[in-house]
């Protein structure tokens, strides 16, 4: 793939997308983590995106703009010959980060929210002090407070809650049987 990479450094976009051994490679029926780690490595260290249908067999090459765009603000080259070299693709971990949309982020600190009041709810404690314990910055915490008790008083909780404490009661006294079971069996041995 290195010695394919400084080909590809020659040549045009439009060679690039319709380079033949580019084809060939992804082409190849290679399957799961290999196929993921190869087009992951590709996409890290050039301009080259790799499309797949759904069922994960290649589609098509294309040409990332904006991965050329950020090579050159960063003084780098839109191929980086010299990083991929140095982790090859077969041992190449793909970083796991991506941009979050801002809806994504008001279901997340939703999700929190939820998640601080019935934490709050589970373990008896002010919700006050369950936000301090989670969070240091001070500069929320009336907030999600506020929120929590907002959420501890919705339907939705209140299903779910009910549904939690019957569980919680249920698996007491399954575990309150087994003991017995086993004190017994303790004492019939």
């Amino acid at each position: 793939m290195i010695v394919l990479f400084l080909q590809l450094v020659e040549m045009s976009k439009k060679e690039v997308v319709t380079n033949a051994s580019l084809y060939e490679v992804f082409s190849h029926s290679m399957k799961g983590l290999d196929r993921n780690r190869l087009i992951s490595w590709v996409e890290e260290y050039s301009p080259i995106r790799i499309k797949t249908k759904n069922n994960g067999h290649f589609e098509k090459l294309t040409w990332s703009a904006s991965h050329v765009k950020n090579a050159k603000e960063n003084g780098k080259d839109s191929f980086n010959v010299t990083s991929a070299s140095n982790s090859l693709w077969y041992h190449f971990e793909p970083a796991t980060t991506v941009a979050v949309k801002s809806s994504a982020i008001d279901q997340a600190v939703k999700k929190l929210v939820t998640e601080i009041a019935k934490l709050g709810h589970e373990n008896h404690i002010e919700l006050d002090k369950v936000v301090r314990d989670l969070l240091a910055d001070e500069l929320h915490l009336k907030t999600l407070v506020t929120a929590s008790i907002e959420e501890q008083n919705t339907e939705k909780f209140d299903t779910w809650a009910i549904a939690h404490d019957v569980k919680v009661k249920e698996d007491n006294r399954i575990q309150g049987q087994k003991a017995e079971a086993r004190k017994a069996r303790a004492k019939a041995a």
